[in-house]
């Protein structure tokens, strides 16, 4: 056998296995000696280096090899959406035990990723890829086929219907339908002779399959999580540019730390008619039941209902509260342009206000609020509203507010370190 650190002669050879090949993969590295020595110094003394030169002159393999001779990693770099300025992303440093524990605690919870051609028909309808009229497949941003140029999604119906709906229902349903396919389809299958419940969700441009195991595994998470923030984009259905930004939250990366729920449109009804109430007329953000009073009919305009949680709408955001216990949660409303809160909320209030550039008022919770109720109910959490300006939202102030949540959010982290 050859030794390439002798070296020999093209005679000696006759074929390729009579070179040894070296166990250090920078001796493999020929013609370089210098800048291989070179290497060598600069993995001991953990300094950089620059390798410049034409390409085929072993830049690439020097800097592949020298990795080798380098201790393991024990930080990880994350490059993280930045809602404000998404050319400038955010980047977050991660030690090696707290990308660990994060490993185990989403191992089984991830679920499985498919082709949405591998879905169920009617799943790839309801979540957008595959077209209802002509049965093109296309990517679930485009709402218009483009194949037969109609709209791909039909707004489904009465989530009454489905036994299997999301946590809060119907309205989840009518929310997405409106916005061009749903980002999730609970439903059942068959598997292994007995039935269990299935959810598929959108991923990209893929779709991930929750099997009853990995939402076992999620419902452990969150109940183990420390941190929880809620946004509700619009529970008036004519105050509803929330919507904007929610969305916005809602395509970005996930806080890491943190469990970050979206509700886009808490009263579809409302929204559809455009007025404040729902579609019986009852204002639902009066119809909580912490210093709930009687009084007025329906379509008045802070109408609170023949009882607390009267609503299906105000028993559904009360149910996922219940259950998830968010520690900040923030509602979206119009059109006072300040951020306003009471109690032990306001100092969480006055940090979000500061972060989205806008006036912060101390005001007392109407009765029968939503944050009434969770200020009371829940002590130690945060609620509060965000009154944005009158008429349309521009996309510049949306970004300052999804900024303003995921940095709110990265807060709560450090606060919890």
């Amino acid at each position: 056998m050859l030794n390439p650190t002798e070296g020999f002669t093209l005679r000696e050879i006759e074929t390729t296995a009579d070179v040894a090949i070296p166990a250090d993969p920078l001796a493999r590295v020929i013609g370089q000696g210098e800048a291989v020595n070179l290497a060598r110094l600069a993995a001991m003394q953990r300094r950089h280096f620059l390798l410049v030169g034409p390409p085929g002159t072993g830049k690439s393999m020097i800097a592949q090899a020298l990795a080798l001779h380098m201790p393991p990693p024990d930080e990880e770099l994350r490059v993280v959406h930045n809602p404000e300025n998404p050319e400038r992303p955010l980047v977050e440093v991660k030690k090696r035990d707290e990308v660990a524990k994060e490993d185990i605690q989403r191992e089984g919870a991830e679920g499985d990723l498919i082709d949405p051609k591998e879905a169920p028909v009617n799943v790839a309808e309801r979540l957008g890829f595959k077209c209802v009229n002509c049965g093109t497949y296309s990517s679930p941003r485009d709402r218009v086929c483009p194949k037969c140029a109609r709209p791909k999604t039909a707004v489904q119906g009465n989530a009454a219907q489905n036994p299997f709906g999301d946590l809060l229902g119907g309205i989840f349903e009518v929310t997405f339908g409106q916005l061009g396919g749903r980002d999730r389809v609970t439903t059942t299958r068959r598997q292994f002779g007995n039935e269990e419940v299935v959810v598929y969700e959108r991923a990209g441009e893929m779709v991930r399959v929750l099997d009853q195991k990995a939402l076992e595994k999620r419902r452990e998470m969150e109940k183990t999580s420390p941190r929880k923030v809620l946004v509700v984009g619009c529970i008036h259905g004519d105050e509803c540019q929330g919507i904007k930004i929610t969305q916005r939250l809602a395509r970005g990366a996930r806080p890491q730390g943190i469990d970050l729920w979206i509700v886009h449109l808490l009263n579809p009804d409302g929204h559809a008619l455009g007025v404040r109430q729902n579609g019986r007329g009852v204002d639902l953000n009066r119809n909580f039941p912490s210093e709930w009073t009687p009084g007025g009919r329906p379509w008045d305009v802070e109408y609170p209902g023949p009882r607390p949680l009267s609503e299906p709408e105000s028993r559904a955001a009360a149910r996922l509260i219940r259950r998830i216990k968010p520690s900040v949660t923030i509602w979206f409303h119009q059109p006072q342009a300040l951020v306003r809160a009471w109690g032990p909320s306001v100092p969480v209030a006055r940090r979000y206000a500061r972060l989205a550039g806008m006036k912060f008022r101390a005001i007392r919770w109407p009765r029968g609020t939503a944050p009434n109720w969770q200020n009371h109910r829940f002590p130690g959490t945060s609620s509060f509203v965000v009154e944005l300006a009158p008429g349309s939202l521009s996309d510049r102030r949306a970004a300052r507010h999804a900024y303003a949540v995921m940095r709110l959010a990265r807060t709560l982290v450090a606060a919890a370190a």
